[in-house]
This record gives C-alpha cells, structure tokens and sequence, in this order.
C-alpha cells in the first residue's frame, strides 16, 4: 500500500504472544551475530534486516531445511574450490586446456564483480565473487607459464583453442550489440555506466554457459577427457543441482 501526505489512516495490525527462553536466547545470540557482522565485515542494515525477517517470519521446519541446504551448498563450494587450486598445482603441460575459456571465464567475473559493486550488493557476496576472480587470475597466469613447454599435443591444443575463440569472439560480438542496444532503448537506467555494466551482467547470465565452448571444441579434437578437473566439476553440478 502506497504511502504519502494523503495517506490519513492506514491499517495496522500487531500482534502480541509469549515467546520461549529457548528462542529468547537465540534471538539474544543472533542480534549479537549481526552486530559483529556489521563491525567486522561492514554488513549493511538491509542484509541484517533481511536475516532477522527470516528467522522471525519462517518456520522452524522451512529455517532448518534452509540452513542445511545453505550449508551444504558452502560445503561443495569449498570442496570445488579446493579441488579446482590443487588440479592446477600438479598440472605441469597446458595439454588439453583452454586459456581462452579461463580469460573468458575471468572477464564474467569481473562483470559480475563491478555489477555487485554498482548495485551495492552485500560485501560477503562481493569477497566471494572477488576471491573466484582471483582464482581465475592465478589459473591463467599458471596457464600462460606453461607454455613454453609445448609438445605437439600442446600445440594441437592452442590451435583448436584459438580456433573456438575466433568462432566465440563471431557469435558473441553481435550478441553483445544486439542485446546493449535492446536495454539501452527498452530499460531504466542510471547512467553510462550503469548501462554498460547491467547489459554486460544480463549478457554473461544468458550467455554463461559460451565460457566453456572452447574447452569442449579441444575435448572434441583431442577425442579425450581425462585433462579436466572432474572432482571440481562434480561438487559445482551438486551445487547447481541445489540452487
């Protein structure tokens, strides 16, 4: 309901009900939570009012199942990312592995990262992008050192990685164009910047599965798989599988 100085009377409603220790005590330890988060990890007042609405609003059973899944989808998070830095540690050839595919997974990261930073999105959601962006930096620095050491199936990977790239880069262009052009006639926005940044976002969303094109072109001339991190890539379809 619209409020404004013609608004005279608005309809109100309260509600009143005793409330168990037990509760008391984890309303008590959880407003002391949001206070440390707030000081420590600069948390603003809509993230913590947005946890107290769920616990207060939601149901025992509907909070608890929410906060397994929460924790789970951590747990695989962690585990993906874990596995993801030791596969690239102990890999020593850029054989069968896509440098174009990882630059373009690193540049949606950054497009996400400056998306959250223009909206003023939560400073945790903003550390985990920022912490996958660095990740994604480290692999195509690691990457890029590699290559001096190239065998021939090296090379027969950098040939069909940069022929899916030239192939991307032809499809993805207009994509691009077509879609920065659509939300700069059709969609509100706050500046230039604004809305070359939320073009870019809703193109890296639509688009996002193009990041992995050129890996499955070099899967596909290599006529093999065993080069791929799949225990990294089985924690993210569990997590995939959970959002």
């Amino acid at each position: 309901m619209p409020v404004n100085a013609t608004t005279a009377q608005m309809p109100l409603e309260l509600s009143l009900g005793p409330l168990s220790v037990g509760w008391w005590r984890m309303y008590a330890s959880l407003q002391d939570s949001l206070e440390k988060m707030q000081s420590s990890f600069g948390a603003d007042e809509k993230d913590t009012d947005d946890l107290r609405r769920m616990f207060t609003e939601t149901s025992p059973a509907l909070l608890a199942v929410t906060m397994l899944v929460s924790l789970l989808h951590m747990l695989f998070e962690v585990l993906a990312l874990k596995n993801d830095v030791a596969f690239w540690r102990g890999r020593d050839t850029p054989e069968g592995l896509s440098l174009r595919g990882i630059v373009f997974s690193a540049t949606c990261q950054v497009i996400v990262l400056l998306y959250l930073i223009e909206n003023e999105s939560s400073f945790l959601v903003r550390v985990s992008v920022a912490a996958g962006l660095l990740i994604e930096v480290w692999k195509i620095v690691r990457l890029w050192s590699m290559r001096g050491q190239l065998s021939e199936a090296a090379r027969s990977t950098a040939r069909a990685d940069e022929q899916a790239g030239n192939w991307l880069l032809l499809f993805f262009a207009p994509c691009v164009l077509g879609y920065a052009a659509y939300s700069l006639l059709y969609e509100p926005h706050s500046g230039w910047y604004g809305w070359l940044i939320s073009s870019l976002y809703g193109l890296v969303f639509a688009l996002g599965f193009v990041a992995m094109t050129p890996q499955l072109f070099i899967n596909y001339r290599l006529k093999s798989v065993e080069h791929m991190p799949w225990r990294t890539l089985v924690y993210r379809a569990l997590n995939i599988f959970i959002d």
